[in-house]
């Protein structure tokens, strides 16, 4: 059974993700957990200079479990009667966003983590960080990002988007989603984003071979290739979230150097500043 770690700070936009994410809950028959993390000071700038009066702490993580608790009854409330009602468990724990999340993650084996946007302005930016950003640099296992207003509608087809650089890379995400496509009933399409000048074709052949291989090894026969050809990524992932008729987009995450950071935002960060629809961002391999 699957476990979704689903991230909330009672915003509006965490929460429309963590009703998202107990749909997602219900339609796969898996687990929840519910996770707050409570920001200490720490987290802001030159915070280490004040002073974190104890019973004020302590005040703190029982309004979190309160609201958190109110919350759960909140999702409890959507599951139908007659159906599966996911089991929910509750976590309150003190520190950074990503570190309480990873290390709940890790506690309670989270096959991902579902999450909203950013959606505090500039200022608030820049003093607790972009949580989504943070996630998606260095979380352990796939990330979600639900865009604000998300549709509720049962999800039916997602589309991993690669460059195609690196198969082997690819598979083991490909062999994910396959999972995610069984219990969703939902098609993959693989999709190739790549210049017209590219020689995409020479490897056109492998990846439908490969694509073969694992849906007759899993039992899965609604996987597919698509090629879309333009000359940049972002505008091509772009013109895919708009009229491919997705219900989830998919990508693998790759770790770039500090050159690169500054000259060249990576596609899923840039994905996530503009979201459309929801994004499952898979960690990159550490080989």
């Amino acid at each position: 059974m699957l476990t979704l770690l689903l991230a909330t700070d009672f915003s509006a936009n965490s929460k429309a993700a963590a009703h998202y994410g107990y749909q997602l809950a219900m339609q796969t028959k898996a687990n929840v957990v519910l996770c707050n993390a409570v920001i200490v000071p720490a987290e802001v700038p030159q915070a280490d200079m004040a002073l974190w009066p104890a019973d004020e702490f302590d005040l703190l993580i029982q309004d979190s479990e309160t609201v958190l608790k109110d919350f759960k009854e909140e999702l409890d409330a959507l599951a139908p009667t007659d159906g599966f009602k996911p089991k929910i468990t509750c976590v309150t724990e003190p520190g950074l966003v990503t570190d309480v999340l990873a290390s709940v993650a890790d506690k309670h084996h989270a096959d991902i983590i579902v999450t909203g946007t950013h959606s505090g302005g500039n200022l608030s930016r820049f003093l607790v960080g972009d949580h989504a950003s943070q996630l998606i640099e260095h979380s352990r296992v796939p990330v979600l990002i639900v865009p604000e207003n998300p549709s509720l509608q049962p999800i039916r087809k997602i589309a991993f988007a690669t460059e195609l650089v690196n198969m082997e890379r690819d598979l083991k995400p490909i062999c994910d989603l396959i999972t995610w496509g069984k219990l969703l009933n939902a098609e993959i399409i693989v999709t190739h984003i790549a210049d017209e000048k590219y020689e995409a074709f020479k490897y056109q052949k492998d990846l439908a071979e490969s694509l073969l291989g694992l849906a007759d090894k899993s039992h899965f026969p609604d996987i597919h290739y698509r090629m879309i050809k333009d000359n940049k990524v972002d505008d091509g992932l772009e013109w895919l979230s708009e009229h491919g008729e997705l219900d989830i987009l998919a990508m693998v995450h790759q770790h770039r150097n500090l050159f690169a950071e500054l000259f060249s935002h990576s596609h899923t960060k840039k994905m996530a500043a503009n979201l459309q629809l929801p994004l499952m961002v898979f960690p990159a391999l550490t080989h």
